[in-house]
């Protein structure tokens, strides 16, 4: 049975399943059935990339809402969201945007929850099955967790970099003596300058 987007199709006739068909198959599913989907696509990507191997490989670590509208198991209010759902944690490639991996958490979860057993099979796949690609890791501050860096410094035997709003020390000095100038010299018009001397 092959899922094709919203059509489950048998292989002996291309012909849409019933929907006790469909329910029979969503009720069976375990751990066991997870974890044969995980191997499916680590399958799948060791077929494309013996045709294609890939430059490098950026991982795209993310959280993301799924909506729930009735009472289902494990649905909750998310505040970052500020909606009922689902918390799930997604990795993506990249550069091709092919799912590699996604797993499905309540919705009060915070996005950095789980992500190191989350993200340890994916990278240990990599060393162990493309050893030659580079992998770069990208995902919102949510993800810089101690546990996580110490995690990636390990696995991979690196030095992290990480981007966006870092600013140094110097640049901080910088930027508050800076400020107390400007308000420094906005206090000394609007406040202690006479009334004669300059203003108008």
């Amino acid at each position: 049975m092959f899922v094709l987007k919203n059509y489950i199709f048998t292989p002996s006739k291309i012909a849409l399943a019933s929907q006790p068909t469909v329910s029979r198959f969503f009720n069976r599913m375990d751990e066991d059935t997870l974890n044969q989907f995980l191997a499916i696509t680590r399958v799948l990507r060791m077929r494309i990339y013996s045709i294609q191997m890939p430059q490098a490989v950026i991982l795209d670590l993310d959280s993301t809402l799924l909506d729930a509208y009735g009472r289902q198991e494990g649905r909750a209010f998310n505040f970052h969201y500020q909606s009922n759902g689902y918390h799930p944690l997604v990795c993506y490639d990249g550069m091709t945007g092919d799912l590699i991996k996604i797993q499905l958490r309540d919705g009060t979860q915070y996005s950095c929850t789980e992500v190191v057993d989350f993200l340890q099979p994916v990278l240990d796949e990599y060393l162990h099955d493309y050893p030659e690609i580079p992998i770069l890791l990208r995902g919102d501050s949510g993800f810089s967790t101690p546990d996580l860096v110490e995690a990636i410094r390990e696995t991979l035997d690196c030095n992290l970099v990480f981007h966006g709003n870092v600013v140094s020390v110097n640049q901080m000095i910088g930027i508050m003596m800076g400020s107390i100038a400007i308000f420094g010299i906005i206090y000394y018009l609007v406040i202690l300058l006479p009334e004669g001397e300059g203003r108008r």
